[in-house]
């Protein structure tokens, strides 16, 4: 296993970033044809966190013995795939297929990185081959609501700020930008093979907008809604949970997305 940073300019603005990529060759060179997941990372965190979260620890060991790739872009942090995010993704998304030739691409994530990805399938639901998201908002108005009448919790107050940053303003300035960014709106559009995993006990991202996503999306075929009805925020991940829906999804997408 080998991990680097790569460096990334955004062809919006010209943002400097980087993203972490974890190959599965020790010297670093990824063959081309190999599976790549694109993992998004959880608010005040980094694409490190891959090998510091307590729920993550051990991922990029196992999924290096699977022969995947892993790609963790930073995404100007705390973004919340706010329009400049998802603009980089769809590049960054791009390069990858270019350089890497994926036999497959997966797109995942949890917390802000799976709000993320439910954010970014509804957008753009043909660009990865598959998404897997764990315990993410599925309507931004109402989880900005939430996080600001929970006082109680100080970091939900810095994750209302953060998005109404990365949206330009709060629910009531943008409402069209929060409404296009609702996994719940957007269900229609949702076509390639999706996990998405809930706590019923998620007390930083409440599970309702995730149940209503899963009324939207019931019956569609390739899709399925998990939930563990006394899980908690972090609970519901673990790394051998977290290879084995990969995996299963990566074994759905037996199809190419379009570049």
């Amino acid at each position: 296993m080998h991990q680097a940073k790569q460096p990334f300019v955004s062809e919006l603005d010209g943002t400097r970033d980087y993203s972490l990529v974890i190959s599965p060759a020790s010297d670093g060179k990824t063959e081309s044809g190999g599976d790549v997941a694109v993992y998004l990372h959880g608010h005040g965190g980094l694409p490190e966190q891959l090998f510091s979260h307590p729920c993550l620890v051990g991922l990029p060991a196992l999924a290096a013995q699977a022969g995947i790739t892993l790609v963790a872009p930073n995404l100007r942090g705390n973004a919340w795939m706010g329009p400049a995010a998802e603009a980089d993704l769809v590049q960054l998304a791009a390069e990858i297929r270019r350089t890497l030739r994926p036999r497959r691409l997966l797109l995942t994530g949890a917390s802000m990185g799976g709000t993320s990805v439910l954010i970014f399938e509804g957008l753009h639901p043909t660009l990865f081959d598959g998404y897997l998201a764990y315990c993410g908002a599925a309507d931004m108005r109402e989880y900005v609501a939430f996080c600001r009448a929970t006082t109680a919790i100080p970091v939900l107050q810095q994750i209302a700020d953060a998005i109404a940053q990365s949206y330009g303003g709060s629910p009531d300035d943008r409402p069209e930008v929060y409404r296009e960014r609702s996994a719940v709106e957007r269900a229609g559009a949702f076509e390639r093979p999706t996990i998405f995993v809930h706590g019923g006990n998620d007390a930083i991202i409440p599970v309702g907008s995730a149940r209503r996503l899963a009324q939207r999306l019931a019956g569609r075929p390739g899709i399925q809604y998990l939930e563990d009805a006394d899980g908690s925020h972090d609970s519901i991940i673990t790394p051998a949970i977290f290879m084995r829906h990969m995996q299963t999804l990566f074994a759905a997408a037996v199809k190419p997305a379009a570049a």
